[in-house]
């Protein structure tokens, strides 16, 4: 049975690259006929196969001999027929329906499902500066560190897809999926991703999501961290207005944190913009987002992570809500013939006063320029980016770790290089400062520089 099911599996694949001698009319002296090339009468005797219509086309000089040797020499091979490959099709079908349970056939569900992740070591070095905040002038820190992300899903004809994916990290820290080298313990292998999707067959437009997913907003570094996933559901909207203008939309309905005994942690959040295609190498997205956090207090967690913010010293007593206006340009073009790309970006939080409390550190902006797509092998890239976030401007749970959280103004460099089609090597400085020393705050200025070795597969 395995020798009967690798006979017709190689018949397709020889038959796939291996053109077998058409029996048939050659539908080509019909599409001649039509051009005029050919005449009605000339095929009047019946079907024509491949060698008389050659032979014809000589005998009328739009062949010459040599021309019409060539073809036939080329030709010797043929075409296979359609009926032909359909028939070599039904019985490798026929042999799979056969296999017993336990034979070397794969189930049908595994069609179209796909598997890939990735693996980094990092080494991350820094110097700190904490002589502003009366601490010790400098000190320094190494550690190694590593991330594994595991993913896997499959999408239907039908509009429905299913996404999983495992990353390293930490149960209590969403904005990483970093695990640190110490000692020999075990290491967190965590559920990352699992949601689900649906375009409708009948509504292109709309996408529909649930579950654990992806960031599904345009945004940067400047109010997501790019490790952070949201648990809830999201729908998008899409409109090809014009030729070369695309509208979205897309809302989102999220949990922080669910509580048995008080309120929950929701986050509801809006966007809108439009990407506009310019020209063939030139286009530009615009983004307009606001977000509403609500009951954020009661999340003791997060707010333990969000201590960057300004607040009264308690981890549930933030001096403020947030209601964030987030709008973002970006622009993608060529320069020297690498993919070049620049973004603005600014935040700001209009929640109201919180009593005797005046909301002053509320506004955060950001720009950000990359040249150069590591993507194959020989590839390079660099970028640099610079934001001011002033403490209370965006929730500092859910910024940018690395860059660390808000009250922060300065600078990330960053670069790569494709050493191989799987391989890239990496690397990324932060330069950072506090705006604001007399807010409450026990980030010091900092270094900090990081070394990558990534693998996809």
């Amino acid at each position: 049975m395995l020798f009967r099911s690798c006979l017709a599996a190689s018949s397709v694949f020889v038959l796939s690259f291996v053109p077998i001698q058409a029996q048939q009319s050659d539908p080509l002296a019909e599409i001649l006929i039509k051009k005029g090339i050919l005449k009605q009468e000339d095929v009047q005797k019946g079907p024509i196969d491949r060698d008389s219509l050659i032979k014809i086309l000589q005998t009328k000089g739009i062949l010459s001999a040599a021309e019409a040797e060539t073809v036939r020499a080329q030709d010797q091979a043929g075409f296979a027929t359609k009926s032909e490959l359909m028939a070599v099709k039904d019985e490798v079908q026929a042999v799979v329906r056969e296999t017993p349970a336990g034979g070397s056939s794969m189930p049908k569900w595994l069609d179209g499902l796909y598997i890939n992740g990735d693996i980094r070591t990092r080494y991350e070095g820094f110097d700190f500066d904490g002589s502003d905040l009366g601490q010790a002038d400098k000190k320094q820190r190494n550690r190694g560190r590593v991330r594994l992300r595991l993913g896997l899903g499959k999408e239907w004809d039908n509009g429905v897809g299913v996404h999983v994916r495992l990353a390293t990290g930490s149960t209590t820290n969403p904005t990483t999926t970093n695990q640190t080298f110490e000692g020999a313990a075990n290491k967190n292998f965590n559920l990352d991703r699992a949601y689900m999707t649906y375009s409708p067959e009948k509504w292109e437009w709309l996408t529909l999501t649930a579950g654990r997913m992806p960031n599904p907003f345009v945004n940067t570094m400047l109010v997501w961290d790019g490790d952070l996933n949201f648990d809830g559901i999201a729908e998008k909207v899409s409109y090809q207005a014009f030729e070369h203008i695309e509208l979205f939309w897309t809302a989102g309905q999220f949990v922080f944190e669910e509580e048995s005994d008080g309120n929950d942690s929701l986050l509801w959040a809006w966007q809108g913009g439009g990407n506009v295609k310019c020209t063939d190498t030139f286009s530009t997205t615009l983004a307009v987002a606001y977000y509403v956090y609500q009951n954020i207090d009661n999340s003791a967690a997060l707010n333990t992570i969000a201590s960057r913010n300004g607040n009264s010293g308690s981890a549930l007593d933030l001096d403020f809500e947030y209601r964030i206006v987030d709008i973002l340009n970006k622009y993608d073009w060529e320069l020297m013939d690498k993919p070049f790309s620049f973004y603005w970006n600014v935040a700001f939080n209009t929640a109201d006063d919180n009593g005797a409390q005046v909301l002053e550190e509320d506004f955060a902006w950001g720009v950000g320029a990359k040249l150069g797509k590591a993507k194959n092998q020989g590839d390079w890239e660099c970028g640099l980016v610079y934001e001011r976030i002033e403490a209370d401007a965006v929730y500092a749970a859910f910024d940018d770790s690395d860059f660390a959280g808000t009250n922060r103004k300065g600078f990330q460099i960053s670069g790569g290089y494709k050493l191989l089609d799987n391989l890239l090597l990496s690397g990324t400085v932060y330069v950072t400062e506090n705006i604001n020393n007399s807010l409450n705050t026990s980030e010091q200025d900092f270094t900090r520089w990081q070394i990558n070795a990534i693998v996809k597969f």
